[in-house]
């Protein structure tokens, strides 16, 4: 045996010892009892990349080309010259360790597969925050408030909301389910929310404010609200130093088909409406 090489007689017992055991190369021969070696190479080289050399005693060009193709590094046909053998192995790990990513120094050093998340996901709610501009576009999934605002809201001690447009129920909802992202300290989050409204509107309005000011007040936000009918800008800003100014203001999302369709509680599953959103600091 080989370093680092495994030989088995039987296919289907080198199938687990070489997905057990990792080995550098796999000298592999076709005409073998169970599993022949074409059946092994479809099924190995779907999980991993190791290596493989196929001796056969087929001379056929087709039944070599078969096997090159499956994925085999290379063949040899018996009976072979020893030395020639040794040559072809050399040469398929020198081609591998060509071909392979660069070592890692120290094992600390490989990525956590969260790391790796963060890499394919630019809106983990986890990732560092940083000045940028990001745009939605129409019919966009995968957005929810948590990715959108958490790294920039998270440790904060007071947020002011600056949105003319909650005034309706599902709009009063987009506020709530802002809130829900919020992990206030047992003294409390101050969120003030500037809002404007119709005269018409509003004594129902601040009905349905007052009672999401005390229903807040259970969970440690200390929600406070002021009307302003001149205000046009949407902007939610933090005692920690961040804007993030909002094309749309909270109403970032479309409609549910209905009540009982899985966007009507996860965000990620509803559509987006086009709009800008811009990270900055004040």
């Amino acid at each position: 045996m080989w370093p680092g090489n495994l030989i088995s007689s039987l296919r289907v017992q080198a199938l687990f010892v070489a997905r057990d055991e990792k080995p550098d190369l796999i000298l592999l021969d076709i005409m073998m009892p169970e599993m022949n070696g074409y059946e092994f190479i479809r099924v190995f080289s779907k999980e991993k990349e190791t290596p493989m050399i196929l001796l056969t005693g087929q001379s056929e060009e087709a039944d070599k080309v078969v096997g090159l193709e499956l994925g085999a590094d290379d063949y040899v046909t018996k009976p072979f010259d020893l030395r020639e053998l040794l040559a072809r192995i050399r040469a398929v790990l020198r081609r591998a360790e060509t071909s392979a990513p660069p070592p890692l120094s120290h094992p600390d050093e490989r990525p956590s597969r969260e790391e790796e998340t963060k890499k394919v996901d630019p809106l983990a709610p986890d990732r560092i925050p940083e000045e940028k501009t990001l745009d939605l576009v129409e019919g966009q999934r995968g957005v929810s408030f948590e990715k959108l605002f958490l790294p920039y809201v998270k440790g904060a001690k007071s947020i002011k909301i600056c949105d003319p447009y909650i005034r309706l129920r599902y709009q009063i909802y987009n506020l709530m389910n802002f809130c829900k992202i919020l992990t206030p300290p047992e003294d409390g989050v101050k969120l003030d929310l500037v809002t404007a409204c119709d005269t018409f509107q509003e004594n129902e309005l601040r009905d349905k404010l007052g009672e999401l000011k005390n229903g807040l007040a259970r969970d440690h936000i200390n929600f406070d609200y002021v009307f302003d009918s001149n205000l046009h800008d949407r902007w939610i800003e933090t005692n920690t130093g961040w804007r993030i100014i909002l094309g749309r203001g909270l109403d970032i999302f479309q409609k549910p088909d209905d009540k009982f369709t899985l966007g009507f509680v996860d965000q990620t599953k509803r559509k987006c409406k086009a709009t800008r959103i811009t990270y900055t600091r004040w």
